[in-house]
């Protein structure tokens, strides 16, 4: 599988790129020639020819207008692509909430597989399966990402509104601890609840992302002069692999310092402020957005 997507980004051909060979070279029509009779000659008057002096104004205006760029144009375009796109404060909201979704995914790689251990005994094989109750729910992401592209104003809510759903089942897993059916089903619930919440944010988050990127392209065509989708996706990848890394420490710190209690309210209060700060910024500050909405449009 590795391979098959090894080549299928060698050969993938982006559509800006593209767009030169798609692009119908214009058909110069043939001039078919024009007799003009003798009398039609002598009714034509001839084209006065320019003066000197007007000639010199319009090639002085030319060469002044060459030579003076606009300033600050020119030093934008120096500012290297990565920059570029890293400056958009969506871009920033974006990616800051794929490195919170991230972590707090993988946030039980370094504490689950110790809890069931120590409180139901489950070896390798228990501690594995217990995953899939986070990942089965992922199944559900095409149906989110639907959602998602069907109601493009409603990202920030899904996004939000995924992280506030698994705020309370992060905190009520505090509650299991002993070895009962009961208390394994209850496990088994919460982590449902938890990968489907993140199935519901995550494709909201990359769905801003893909639209900041189109959106810069689009509205800075002269600045960005080449396709910077690529650019965009590796940092989306960037933040999601930061992400796993701080996740772990960050409950695995957590769990060894004050125990797994302690660690499930950390984990809910984080998911909880990742919440409002999608709720707030993703799209852009909300205070903004809504002003934006409310203004009448006034047709000049």
């Amino acid at each position: 599988m590795l391979g098959v997507d090894a080549v299928l980004r060698l050969i993938f051909i982006e559509k800006k790129v593209a767009q030169k060979w798609l692009e119908a070279e214009p058909v110069q029509p043939d001039t078919p020639n024009i007799r003009l009779e003798s009398n039609s000659l002598a009714d034509l008057n001839p084209c006065p020819e320019p003066s000197t002096t007007a000639y010199l104004m319009i090639r002085n205006c030319d060469e002044t207008t060459n030579e003076a760029p606009p300033s600050s144009q020119a030093l934008h375009k120096r500012v290297p692509l990565l920059l570029r796109v890293l400056l958009s404060f969506r871009m920033l909201v974006g990616l800051a909430g794929g490195l919170l979704q991230s972590s707090l995914n993988v946030s039980f790689d370094s504490t689950l597989p110790l809890i069931v251990n120590a409180l139901f005994g489950w070896q390798q094989t228990g501690q594995g399966l217990i995953f899939i109750t986070i990942l089965l729910p992922s199944l559900l992401q095409p149906v989110f990402g639907a959602i998602t592209d069907r109601y493009q104003q409603g990202r920030r809510l899904l996004a939000a509104g995924g992280c506030f759903l698994a705020t309370p089942a992060f905190v009520l897993l505090r509650l299991v601890t002993q070895d009962t059916l009961g208390h394994k089903a209850l496990l088994c619930v919460l982590l449902l609840i938890i990968g489907l919440a993140m199935a519901i944010a995550m494709p909201a988050i990359i769905a801003e992302i893909g639209a900041t990127v189109a959106d810069a392209e689009k509205n800075h065509p002269q600045v960005m002069k080449r396709s910077v989708i690529a650019t965009g996706w590796s940092l989306v990848n960037a933040s999601y692999a930061a992400g796993c890394l701080i996740g772990p420490l960050f409950a695995g710190f957590i769990r060894n310092a004050a125990g797994w209690q302690t660690t499930t309210w950390c984990l809910g209060l984080l998911s909880a402020v990742t919440g409002v700060f999608l709720l707030l910024c993703l799209g852009g500050w909300i205070g903004r957005v809504r002003k934006e909405a409310v203004m009448p449009r006034v047709d000049i």
